[in-house]
């Protein structure tokens, strides 16, 4: 038989482990003779290496490691368990739970896909078992296909500030519909028993059974990427880990924590400081003679890059636009990037956590920038942390699970399983 990788439902991505797992895989690609007397061979881009290379340097090394907070947030999970309603029971005394199909001894033969609810705080203690925090006698085996889905608790919040309508029965019957041309045959992805429509990206390459993270590169070798990037390339340490992250290693998809946290507010400088401009030509010409009021409401909607646009084209634009940038900026956030804004609040059975990411983002704006809880609205830096998250792995991931969120419930109206008024 063999194991599994469980992964979470909005990510797609499997639970880290240690926070060392990624560059053992890494270490596991690169031929243990590089470097040495030994010969080494392998063919990387049409051209063969032989012999020289060098190991990787101890910085690469130790920016190949996730971070602490990375492997407690991947760990950190809610399930949407499904459950056999009492029979008989009407819908006015509640939920009424005969049993969670996650929480019985043998498979169950699950054929209604109605019922669910919302398991919090429970860490995977082996492969497909889940544990309760607070009670480490209640566990949930999720190896049943269809008994529960896991998320990340950080992927939870995001479904739930993306969806708010969708209740858990309703994310049940979305994540288990069956399709008409597979009728009899479950779900499409057999790998996250959820519908084939649901597209997890470039992180479908890694769907395996003993999930291989360095296989995410863009390269089809993976061993020979790996082993000329940190061994052969003549690229500084800096770049070698800007390449893994954020270049052609596309590392930045496992960052699980991917919230607000990860923005480094503490390195903003003084409002409006450190503007760049950029190349742009989606703009008309003379757009600076537009009514101001039509200006603001123009830039109120645009991308950060017609933004920066807009405040390079002449003089007399930028010192109409300064006084007001942040105030824009952030309008033109809540509408293009909501994600880089913390989650809405959630209901949980005890009150806890339900406003998580919110009193973080409270906390650090005034312990950091010295901005009470009531002006951040009118006195934080927008743009600049609008730039900021722009350069961010975990803000990059987090768009990356927005956008599957968004699919979930896409996918719900299609089904038919939510209204659309």
């Amino acid at each position: 038989m063999g194991g599994k990788d469980f992964c979470c439902t909005v990510a797609g991505t499997p639970h880290i482990w240690a926070q060392e797992e990624l560059i053992q895989q890494i270490l596991g690609c690169i031929p243990s003779d590089v470097g040495r007397s030994r010969v080494t061979s392998f063919k990387y881009k049409g051209k063969w290496f032989t012999t020289g290379g060098h190991a990787p340097s101890p910085k690469v090394l130790a920016g190949l490691h996730f971070s602490a907070e990375d492997h407690r947030a991947s760990t950190d999970c809610v399930l949407i368990a499904g459950y056999e309603p009492v029979k008989g029971a009407s819908s006015d005394e509640g939920l009424i739970i005969s049993e969670l199909y996650c929480q019985m001894d043998d498979e169950p033969d699950i054929e209604d896909f109605t019922h669910a609810t919302v398991v919090f705080d429970v860490f995977p203690d082996d492969e497909g078992i889940y544990v309760e925090q607070k009670d480490t006698d209640a566990w949930y085996n999720i190896w049943w296909d269809r008994s529960a889905y896991c998320f990340t608790f950080t992927g939870y919040c995001i479904l739930r500030t993306v969806a708010p309508e969708l209740d858990p029965s309703t994310i049940y019957r979305t994540l288990t519909h069956r399709s008409p041309r597979l009728e009899g045959e479950g779900v499409d992805n057999a790998w996250l028993n959820t519908p084939s429509a649901l597209d997890y990206g470039g992180v479908e390459k890694i769907f395996d059974q003993y999930v291989n993270r360095p296989d995410i590169c863009e390269d089809e070798n993976t061993d020979a990427f790996w082993t000329y990037l940190l061994c052969y390339s003549d690229l500084t340490d800096e770049e070698i880990l800007d390449v893994a992250w954020n270049g052609e290693g596309n590392l930045w998809v496992f960052p699980i924590q991917s919230t607000v946290e990860s923005s480094p507010l503490s390195q903003f400088p003084g409002r409006n400081g450190g503007h760049a401009t950029v190349e742009d030509d989606s703009l008309p010409p003379r757009f600076d003679l537009l009514p101001v009021d039509i200006i603001f409401l123009i830039c109120e909607e645009m991308t950060l890059k017609s933004f920066l646009h807009v405040l390079s084209l002449n003089k007399r634009l930028r010192n109409i636009l300064l006084p007001h940038v942040d105030e824009l900026a952030y309008k033109a956030m809540k509408h293009t990037v909501p994600y880089y804004f913390p989650c809405k609040p959630i209901k949980t059975p005890d009150g806890t956590r339900e406003h998580e990411e919110l009193d973080w983002w409270d906390r650090e704006w005034l312990q950091e920038a010295g901005i009470a809880v009531d002006e951040v609205r009118h006195k934080a830096p927008w743009l600049r942390y609008w730039m900021e998250c722009t350069r961010t792995a975990s803000m990059r991931n987090r768009k990356r699970m927005w956008r599957t969120a968004e699919s979930i419930k896409e996918l719900a109206l299609a089904y038919g399983y939510l209204n659309n008024n």
